[in-house]
C-alpha cells in the first residue's frame, strides 16, 4: 500500500462483479467473495455490501457487491462508482492498514478520522446514495500480503449495527478468513484432510458443486432430474463426509477437491 500524506491510495483494480455472477463463476476469489456476501447479509441487512481484496500496493484484485434493488438495477456500476470514489485515496483501507490479522470496524471507529470525514467517498458517494452507516471487517494474509474487506452499508435512516450483529461477524470471522487466505492460495489446501479422506461419489460430487454455487435445493433436483427429497440426503451426507455445515464451508472445501474437477 503506497502512503501519500497519512493516506492509502488506490492504484487499479478489476471491474467489479455482482455477488450472483461471481458465485456462479469459476474463480475461486470470486466465488469465495460472492458466497461470503449472501452468508453474512442474510444473517446481517445491509442494502450495499463489498467485498474487496488488495494487494500491499493499494490494487484491488475484486470487487464483489450485492446491492438492493433500492439503490440500483446496476450492482455493478455501484460498485465502479465506489472505487473511482477511493483511487484517490481509500479511507477505509488506510484506517485498517494499520491494524493486525483481523479486526471489525464500524462508524464510530471511522467518523472521528478526517481522512474518512473529509474524503470523497463520505463527502460523495454515501450522500449520493443516503448511506451512513458502516461495517467493515478486515481481513490480512500474512503470507501473500493480500487483505480483504468486507463493508456492509446500511442508509442514514436505518438502525446503526447493533452489538448483536457486531457479535455475528466477529464470530464468523475465523470462518471467512480462512475461505479467504485458502482462495487466494489454493495450494494451501492441497494436502488437507479433506483432499485425502473425503470420498464423494460422482452424484454427491455434482451435487456438492451445484450447491457450493449457490444453486438451492429444488434448483438441483430439476437440473439433475431427481427429488428435492434426494437433494437433502445427499446434501446432509455431503456435508457429514467433508464436516461442513453451510454452502459457504462447501464451497472452501470443495477447492480441496478440484483434481475432481
Amino acid at each position: 500500500m503506497t502512503r501519500v500524506a497519512g493516506q492509502a491510495r488506490l492504484t487499479s483494480y478489476r471491474e467489479p462483479i455482482d455477488h450472483r455472477d461471481a458465485i456462479r463463476g469459476n474463480d475461486p476469489l470470486a466465488q469465495t467473495a460472492g458466497l461470503a456476501l449472501d452468508f453474512v447479509t442474510k444473517m446481517v441487512s445491509a442494502p450495499m455490501a463489498l467485498f474487496l481484496a488488495a494487494d500491499h500496493a493499494g490494487q484491488y484484485d475484486l470487487a464483489a457487491i450485492k446491492a438492493d434493488p433500492i439503490l440500483t438495477t446496476d450492482p455493478d456500476g455501484l460498485a465502479r462508482q465506489y472505487l473511482d470514489c477511493v483511487e484517490e485515496s481509500d479511507p477505509i483501507l488506510a484506517i485498517s492498514g494499520a491494524c493486525g490479522r483481523t479486526r471489525l470496524m464500524n462508524t464510530e471507529n471511522l467518523g472521528n478520522e478526517p481522512e474518512f470525514t473529509d474524503s470523497a467517498l463520505a463527502r460523495v458517494f454515501l450522500r449520493r446514495h443516503e448511506l451512513g452507516h458502516l461495517m467493515v471487517l478486515f481481513m490480512r494474509d500474512g503470507a501473500s500480503g493480500k487483505r480483504c474487506l468486507l463493508i456492509l452499508l446500511r442508509s442514514t435512516e436505518e438502525h446503526e449495527f447493533s452489538d448483536r450483529e457486531q457479535g455475528f461477524l466477529r464470530h464468523v470471522a475465523p470462518l471467512l478468513t480462512q475461505s479467504y487466505h485458502c482462495a487466494i492460495d489454493t495450494s494451501a489446501v492441497a494436502d488437507s484432510p479433506v483432499a485425502r479422506d473425503a470420498h464423494l461419489t460422482p452424484r454427491e460430487v455434482e451435487i456438492a458443486r451445484l450447491a457450493a454455487s449457490g444453486s438451492h435445493n429444488d434448483e438441483i433436483a430439476a437440473a439433475l432430474n431427481i427429488a428435492p427429497g434426494t437433494v437433502k440426503c445427499h446434501i446432509r451426507n455431503i456435508y457429514s463426509k467433508l464436516d461442513v455445515d453451510s454452502r459457504l464451508s462447501l464451497a472452501l472445501a470443495l477447492s480441496a477437491l478440484a483434481p475432481m474437477g
